[in-house]
């Protein structure tokens, strides 16, 4: 029986796996997630799974010779292509090839990385909690706070874009490699035996260069690792500050060498010359957090003048009559307007439409 007492554990020990506890949480966070994302595998293509996958002929690999192109991204073909997201490709690559556009197989891939995501958190925050600078405050209750903050952060509604869109696993499996690396170097610095702490860094190394290969955000983990060993196994001196500020050249070295591999810029903006995106980068930049924005008319008459500058005549004018429906209600606190987000790629036109209509639905609803 499943008690606290028991520290919430499976009752009986598992051959080839010791380790109860983390047992139990891979079991409980699997059944959980299953539950909640099964209804999501036979999910279709959305957004920018079209030309990511879908209409992507780089990822369209008949044999595994072919993998290769993959790496390249959305330019495979380009006399100057260049290395983009490889190891993102490679997997929507491996699924096109096992299964072709079925999107089941996508979306299985999706919840295992999630699932591995999570299971990674709960290693990575319980192994925090019982280092030695937190050991005597928290080693007592580190498992059952590991176990609830996976499950959280799991379970949480915010995730569902990474999960059920299939294109998002490039952030769900940066995430993955992220704190798979921060696990295996905790482990590393605090392992007493020299062989396993070689095995810990190597592999801690291989999950970096993986987060590296899938999204470049992830450029900051030399940044999070080095505070990391500041604030959690070295802890805060004077003498371990000097100690890491000797080692900010590293991950200082490695951003800069990773923005210099990655800077396309020609790539993204073929994205949006291309008509992929029916709207600027301007136009998005503008619009994307339209929602938390204090002055959202400023915002949709810029979006117009950014359109105008393209010569987008039809999209102006979808703007301003945003802007106008923004200036009708503006003097009611109750009167609640519809933003269109300009991430994923949305398309402008409809939810323009969608927002003005419903502007003007809460005015009309307020006079009467």
């Amino acid at each position: 029986m499943l008690t606290s007492d028991k520290g919430f554990t499976f009752p009986w020990r598992i051959r080839f796996f010791s380790d109860r506890e983390a047992v139990f949480a891979a079991a409980t966070l699997f059944i959980m997630l299953l539950s909640i994302y099964s209804n999501s595998f036979q999910g279709e293509w959305h957004f920018d799974d079209f030309h990511n996958i879908v209409e992507n002929r780089c990822v369209h690999v008949q044999s595994l010779d072919d993998l290769s192109k993959s790496f390249y991204g959305l330019n495979c073909a380009a006399a100057d292509r260049r290395i983009s997201r490889p190891l993102a490709y490679a997997s929507f690559a491996l699924n096109y090839h096992l299964g072709g556009t079925d999107v089941w197989g996508y979306h299985v891939v999706n919840f295992v990385v999630h699932l591995s995501a999570a299971f990674f958190l709960f290693l990575l925050i319980r192994a925090t909690l019982t280092l030695p600078v937190m050991k005597e405050r928290y080693g007592c209750v580190a498992y059952p706070i590991a176990l609830l903050s996976a499950f959280l952060w799991a379970t949480s509604p915010l995730h569902v874009n990474a999960v059920a869109i299939i294109v998002q696993r490039m952030a769900s499996l940066a995430g993955l490699a992220y704190v798979a690396s921060l696990y295996f170097y905790a482990r590393a610095r605090t392992n007493d035996s020299k062989r396993c702490r070689s095995a810990f860094f190597i592999l801690s190394g291989v999950c970096a260069l993986a987060a590296f290969g899938t999204k470049e955000n992830t450029a900051v983990l030399p940044f999070t690792i080095l505070l990391y060993d500041l604030f959690f196994i070295q802890g805060i001196s004077a003498a371990s500050a000097r100690r890491t500020l000797n080692w900010a050249i590293l991950p200082v070295a490695v951003f800069i060498g990773l923005g210099l591999f990655y800077a396309d810029f020609s790539a993204e903006r073929a994205v949006y010359e291309s008509g992929v995106r029916p709207f600027s980068p301007v136009e998005r930049l503008l619009t994307q957090g339209l929602k938390q924005a204090d002055a959202p008319l400023a915002n949709y008459l810029l979006a117009a003048h950014a359109a105008q500058l393209q010569g987008a005549v039809e999209r102006r004018d979808q703007w301003l009559e945003l802007a106008q429906s923004i200036s009708k209600v503006h003097s009611s606190p109750r009167c609640v307007n519809s933003t269109p987000n300009m991430s994923n790629g949305t398309d402008s036109r409809g939810a323009a439409s969608r927002s003005a209509t419903n502007s003007n639905r809460a005015c009309a609803s307020m006079k009467r």
